[in-house]
């Protein structure tokens, strides 16, 4: 379990710009913590390995443009790694912060839509990992990008939705999932997803929340 600090309220340090775009994705503005007008803080972008991706941030809900955010929306961050993240946005809320009116946005990642694709069943022998990710994937708009080596194993998943489908290949074949996008000019072009054998490295440090 990863959790990776963008920006907290105070900090002085760099963050990463939050890119807003509408529910029909069509991009809005850009939110940022130091170069324009509208600053996001007590942000927070959450990563469990194979798991649940969140992030969250507050904005001023008395800007103008504040009500631009809204439910299904989306929002796009550069991760530590330079690649673009999405997030779906889910009910932001209005609420009294101790700096005033704010609008507190809590986003999933935008892998959870394929939570709403079901697909009828796969079947397969001595596949590679890519091949049945592509399989699963393939009525969608997610493309499979780089995916490590782990060998041929049979495959046999019953009808499920996609995002549990690769859920499901993941604990056949092994490896640890990221889910990325690519934009081009206003617009999220791609979508990938990769696997690797390993992300990040081992600091010899435990971080519990709760």
């Amino acid at each position: 379990k990863g959790v990776f600090f963008m920006a907290k309220r105070g900090d002085t340090l760099q963050s990463t710009p939050i890119w807003i775009y509408n529910k029909n994705e069509e991009f809005l503005r850009i939110i940022d913590i130091q170069e324009y007008d509208i600053k996001h803080y007590d942000s927070w972008f959450t990563e469990q390995l194979n798991g649940a991706i969140t992030l969250e941030f507050s904005i001023p809900a008395d800007h103008p443009d504040a009500a631009l955010i809204e439910n299904d929306g989306r929002a796009v961050i550069r991760d530590k790694d330079g690649e673009l993240v999405e997030f779906i946005i889910r009910q932001p809320q209005d609420s009294n912060g101790p700096n005033g009116p704010e609008k507190r946005v809590f986003a999933e990642g935008g892998d959870y839509e394929l939570i709403d694709e079901w697909m009828t069943g796969y079947k397969a022998s001595n596949v590679t990992l890519q091949t049945a990710l592509e399989a699963v994937t393939s009525h969608t708009r997610w493309r499979i990008g780089h995916v490590d080596d782990f060998g041929t194993n049979s495959v046999d998943i019953k009808p499920t939705t996609v995002k549990n489908a690769i859920i499901q290949l993941l604990q056949i074949f092994g490896g640890q999932v990221k889910y990325r996008v690519e934009a081009d000019g206003n617009r999220i072009t791609r979508r990938y997803i990769d696997v690797y054998r390993k992300r990040g490295e081992f600091k010899g440090k435990r971080f519990e929340t709760g």
